[in-house]
């Protein structure tokens, strides 16, 4: 079974809820994220590239929306925003893709860990 990227990106942020203490990203690199996407997903004229910046987008408003409060991620937003440069944007976001990537992968082994531990029991045939 395929599982869609957005529902992916949807269960990676419920997931992390309770991992924020471990995880050492700062909401400014989410923010940054954030923003690297959406310019992408404004920009990107392939519509794949587009849609996957798009469920990025998404990824990271999730980690920086439980976080802060919206004062804190309006000032987070244009402190951010200062620091962006145009020849930075690429690099960025192929390394908040790798960031997303590896949050899918994670997933991912969790869903067959739990799959493996609780197999489901064989479909009746209909006679």
């Amino acid at each position: 079974m395929r599982i869609s990227p957005i529902f992916s990106a949807a269960s990676l942020a419920l997931a992390m809820l309770g991992a924020a203490p471990a995880m050492a990203q700062d909401v400014g690199a989410d923010v940054r994220c954030l923003l690297v996407s959406n310019a992408f997903a404004a920009t990107e004229k392939d519509q794949a590239k587009k849609q996957f910046a798009i469920e990025a987008s998404h990824f990271f408003f999730g980690r920086v929306d439980v976080r802060v409060t919206q004062p804190q991620l309006k000032a987070q937003i244009v402190a951010v925003s200062k620091t962006l440069r145009p020849q930075d944007m690429a690099p960025t976001m192929n390394a908040c893709v790798k960031r997303l990537q590896d949050r899918q992968r994670v997933m991912q082994v969790i869903g067959r860990e739990i799959a493996a531990a609780n197999p489901r029991p064989p479909v009746p045939v209909k006679k």
